[in-house]
């Protein structure tokens, strides 16, 4: 086992996101802060989400994660779907161990914060279109923050 990572006890770093990362012995090497309160959504369609990546004794930044804000056409592709590209961003010094634990966690990250569906989704069958302007992060928990418009109450069947 190479290691894994997993959001901090107690609670998940309150309003921002925060994941320790550990070793195969179990020992905590790293810690991923992310921005406060809002991932996914709308708002990855408009600026880049970045996570720090810091030494749990140290506080010295190890590198960073960043989700990036699609650019062009591909702004619809993700609107409506799902394409994400991701930044992986490390100290020199990081050794090849640790680097494939970030990869991992990088793919763990993608599930747990972007993988909610789509920023914005439409139903055919009453006619109905949700919007997620923005999952809020809260104690470990992601709350979507969607409106919805459209859709017809009498759905033939």
């Amino acid at each position: 086992v190479v290691g894994g990572a997993a959001k901090t006890i107690p609670f998940g770093g309150g309003c921002s996101p925060k994941l320790e990362v550990k070793n195969g012995n179990e020992e905590s090497f790293a810690i991923i802060n992310g921005p406060c309160c809002c991932v996914g959504g709308l708002v990855e369609l408009c600026q880049d989400i970045h996570f720090d990546i810091e030494d749990p004794n140290s506080k010295e930044k190890l590198g960073k994660i960043t989700k990036k804000k699609p650019a062009g056409l591909e702004k619809f592709q993700e609107a409506f779907g799902d394409h994400d590209t991701f930044m992986l961003e490390l100290a020199e010094k990081v050794t090849d161990d640790k680097v494939a634990n970030f990869i991992a966690t990088l793919l763990l990250m993608d599930y747990i914060f972007f993988e909610g569906g789509s920023p914005i989704s439409y139903n055919p069958v009453d006619n109905s279109c949700q919007i997620n302007c923005w999952n809020c992060y809260v104690l470990g928990c992601l709350c979507p923050c969607h409106c919805s418009c459209g859709g017809n109450n009498e759905v033939e069947g």
